[in-house]
């Protein structure tokens, strides 16, 4: 069922004020700049057949009638118009108000629910995940996958940042209990879902298993949000991989068909494709909710 709003009545009333004041102006140039083929000769119109006459007389009858009320559609399209959209706006300003009120209770309401993530609980974070996927004992070889990791996962964000920022309240490395969030997205309008956004960076192949894991745990995340904001948001899991085969679209694919998963987006994206800055407008499009 479409969830109709009132935003979308006055955003109606806008757009109809805008067209009304727009053919106000177009429908008369239209007309003043073309003849209708009705200034011929004199000799030519004398050689027509009477009922030739007859339909230029009658073309020339009707176009003088147009001609003459042109003026009066033109300021009754005009003031329709601006009575319209004044209308439109004046109201769309108020709800969006109230919407803006609602947005910023969300976001009271989910900062005094969660805590910040330090910098330094943000890499121990990282750790584990790694420490849980690596056997790596080489504290200077750990630093750097650590580092790596926490780069990566912020040059995704960054960029949900930079397109998202009109439609969305995005806030960040957030916690509620032992549920940590790359990001949560909570839209400016009620016609959009809210977000939990989760990034994963992984260095080895992707498999099923991996796949199911990685879901599973942010379908947990999805669980500890509706605690808290009383809400089903939408989650959006981002999985960066070095190079991205078809074998992990495949897997991706298949686990999604299989597990049809509702309000739930999976996006794999090759490592080149964060480094590439020519191409972030298509990245930030396959990121779209």
């Amino acid at each position: 069922m479409i969830n109709f709003q009132f935003q979308d009545y006055y955003r109606f009333f806008v757009s109809l004020g805008i067209i009304l004041i727009s053919l106000a102006f177009i429908v008369p140039w239209l007309f003043l700049k073309n003849d209708f083929d009705i200034i011929i000769p004199l000799d030519k119109y004398n050689s027509l057949s009477e009922a030739g006459k007859k339909i230029v007389d009658s073309k020339l009858s009707l176009i003088s009638y147009i001609y003459i009320w042109m003026p009066y559609y033109f300021f009754a399209s005009s003031f329709f118009g601006l009575v319209s959209l004044t209308y439109g706006l004046l109201n769309w300003k108020k709800g969006q108000k109230v919407i803006d009120l609602e947005i910023a209770e969300k976001l009271r309401t989910f900062q005094e629910n969660t805590t910040l993530v330090k910098e330094s609980e943000r890499k121990d974070i990282v750790k584990s995940i790694i420490a849980s996927e690596y056997n790596i004992k080489n504290k200077e070889s750990l630093n750097v996958k650590i580092q790596k990791y926490v780069d990566v996962e912020r040059q995704i964000i960054k960029i949900l940042l930079e397109f998202n920022s009109f439609n969305y309240s995005i806030l960040t490395e957030r916690k509620v209990g032992e549920h940590y969030f790359d990001a949560i997205l909570i839209p400016t309008n009620k016609l959009q879902y809210e977000c939990i956004v989760s990034v994963k960076y992984l260095t080895k192949k992707l498999d099923t298993n991996k796949l199911q894991e990685i879901i599973t745990n942010n379908l947990a995340l999805k669980s500890a949000y509706s605690s808290v904001m009383n809400s089903l948001p939408l989650l959006l899991n981002i999985i960066v991989v070095p190079t991205k085969t078809s074998d992990d679209t495949k897997v991706v694919d298949k686990f999604e068909k299989d597990e049809k998963l509702k309000r739930v987006k999976t996006v794999l994206i090759a490592e080149s494709e964060i480094n590439d800055l020519s191409d972030l407008g298509h990245l930030a499009d396959r990121l779209k909710l």
